[in-house]
């Protein structure tokens, strides 16, 4: 934890000022995106339970499985199954965290922000454990993710 701490700091002063330094601006740029991913976001016609309700209901369509979270906390957190890899044994599993809160485009609405990040474990003599996240900022799940939020609400909307 304090080697985090002290690599996040290193990369503050580093990329302090490297806008202007051509060459050095697109580290700044990959180290906001590493540590404070943007969340993709998709407004529902629906308060934040069912739209809560009905993102835990598409996590099957993804074989993901809930890990935290719930409606009053205005949050869920989810992981795919390990894929433990091939002959170069690197295990790689995919976790969704998504956040509801009121929609600020339109009133009543909820809106819904995704994150998914890759997880990969490398295996490495003295340092299991040692994984390593990505965020997956240019992926195609966010938009089957939404569709088939979309999908569940409408059916939970029906019932």
């Amino acid at each position: 934890m304090k080697s985090l701490a002290v690599l996040l700091s290193a990369a503050a002063l580093f990329t302090a000022g490297c806008e202007s330094t051509e060459g050095l601006g697109g580290l700044r740029g990959a180290v906001q995106r590493r540590f404070a991913p943007e969340y993709k976001t998709h407004d529902v016609k629906a308060d934040t339970r069912l739209a809560y309700a009905a993102a835990k209901a598409a996590l099957d369509d993804f074989g993901f499985h809930a890990t935290k979270g719930g409606p009053s906390q205005g949050y869920l957190e989810a992981l795919n199954t390990v894929n433990p890899g091939g002959p170069n044994g690197v295990a790689r599993q995919i976790s969704l965290r998504v956040k509801f809160g009121v929609s600020t485009r339109e009133p009543g609405d909820t809106e819904i922000a995704a994150l998914f990040s890759s997880i990969e474990d490398t295996p490495s003599p003295g340092q299991s454990g040692m994984a390593t996240e990505t965020p997956l900022t240019d992926s195609p799940l966010y938009e089957v993710f939404f569709k088939h939020v979309d999908e569940r609400l409408a059916r939970l909307s029906a019932n």
